[in-house]
């Protein structure tokens, strides 16, 4: 489990943050804000409202400079000494946090296109990142269980109605073995993914960079690099592809995308 609540130093260090993956300055270049009434005041003025009982060092950190959309945070009694980190984000960016974790960390990163999120978390030393440089129209993630992780990767392009979990939220319970079967697992999406309206990606997930994830599919199942996968639940379709926003790209779009790719 991680053990970085507090310090975005560690967060670069480890390759979590930084211009390359979550689009966050240097820690210089960000101001560190408090839940106290001057700190909630204060982040007010740039766009970041606070509701709920905040318990003791929940820190929030933002770019020094320019604007990150609006964030509706909610801390649920007993959360405490979380951390919420926010890139330089495109003013419609829109996000609603409920956190009743402890030592959770929560990376938004800088993005110049338009990310709708709504994220629950729960449990101890959690963690949650969206990369730079991504959109989403209508996100929800659920971050539960301990030491769990929902990493979204930099560059990715999210529909409507999609929802990542790490949880199933109640208890399935094995009756001869007297115990739980469906533990809180990782989510990881890789960098430049398309995920299709009213997608739902389960806990234990992975989705490899580049691909692609038809509408309404349910992904149970390890998704590779650069493929296709939908259905219910979602199967692979087709290796070797990958996408680009234009929904007609020309010769040259094709080519640039195909050798970014190769350069991999």
């Amino acid at each position: 489990m991680h053990d970085m609540a507090g310090c975005p130093e560690a967060l670069q260090a480890e390759g979590v943050i930084g211009e390359d993956r979550a689009g966050l300055p240097s820690t210089a270049g960000m101001e560190v804000f408090d839940l106290s009434a001057a700190g909630i005041a204060a982040l007010g003025r740039r766009g970041v409202t606070v509701a709920g009982r905040p318990g003791e060092g929940n820190r929030v950190w933002l770019p020094r400079e320019g604007s990150v959309g609006t964030l509706a945070l909610t801390v649920a009694r007993g959360g405490g000494h979380n951390t919420i980190l926010l890139g330089p984000r495109d003013p419609r960016s829109r996000a609603r946090i409920s956190t009743s974790a402890q030592h959770g960390i929560v990376v938004l990163g800088g993005t110049s296109g338009a990310v709708t999120l709504t994220l629950s978390m729960g449990g101890e030393r959690t963690l949650f990142v969206q990369g730079a440089e991504g959109s989403a129209n209508a996100l929800s993630c659920k971050l539960e269980g301990d030491g769990r992780r929902l990493l979204i990767g930099a560059g990715c392009m999210i529909s409507t109605g999609v929802e990542l979990r790490t949880s199933d939220s109640h208890a399935i319970l094995d009756i001869a073995g007297g115990c739980q079967v469906n533990l809180p697992e990782d989510l990881v999406v890789g960098p430049h993914v398309w995920l299709g309206r009213e997608v739902l990606v389960m806990k234990g997930v992975t989705i490899g960079r580049g691909s692609v994830i038809g509408a309404r599919s349910v992904v149970t199942a390890d998704v590779p690099d650069y493929a296709l996968a939908a259905g219910v639940p979602a199967r692979l379709l087709r290796q070797g592809v990958t996408w680009s926003r234009p929904a007609l790209p020309d010769a040259a779009r094709i080519a640039a995308r195909i050798e970014e790719v190769a350069g991999r």
